[in-house]
């Protein structure tokens, strides 16, 4: 358990916050075989970009949209309110490749880690559409 408690407990640093693969500019090992270079008149939007990124994801409140455990909980909460309602119930079926997902992050060698996550993270939106729309059809949710 100590090597999944990122999937499901927050984890105050994560390794790569800007995605999984960095910029391997500065890595001489990269540079070695690959010869990486970078056009010079874009260099400051670069820059300014990398800025952006960093104050939006790591020093504001939207950091919580990196957190693993933020979409465990969300589909854990989505995934018994399925199962709660007797008309949404015939479709825990779409839940399968999510739990597989789940099974692969749990049994990766890292705790944690966006790269597992991401399929789980980007299908975050389509999984919360299609559990209220049924529930705006029956007139559940207010449109005030």
């Amino acid at each position: 358990m100590n090597g999944t408690y990122g999937y499901y407990g927050y984890k105050r640093d994560i390794k790569h916050p800007n995605g999984y693969y960095e910029q391997p500019t500065y890595n001489d090992l990269y540079n070695k075989y690959y010869k990486i270079t970078w056009n010079k008149s874009t260099e400051k939007i670069r820059q300014v970009f990398y800025k952006i990124v960093t104050v939006v994801f790591e020093k504001s409140p939207f950091k919580i949209f990196q957190q693993p455990m933020l979409y465990t909980w969300m589909y854990v909460a989505m995934f018994v309110s399925v199962l709660l309602s007797e008309k949404m119930r015939k479709y825990w079926i779409v839940f399968i490749p999510i739990i597989v997902l789940y099974a692969i992050c749990f049994a990766s060698p890292v705790n944690g880690d966006i790269r597992y996550m991401l399929p789980i993270m980007s299908t975050g939106l389509l999984y919360l559409g299609f559990i209220f729309r049924d529930k705006v059809k029956e007139g559940e949710v207010n449109d005030e």
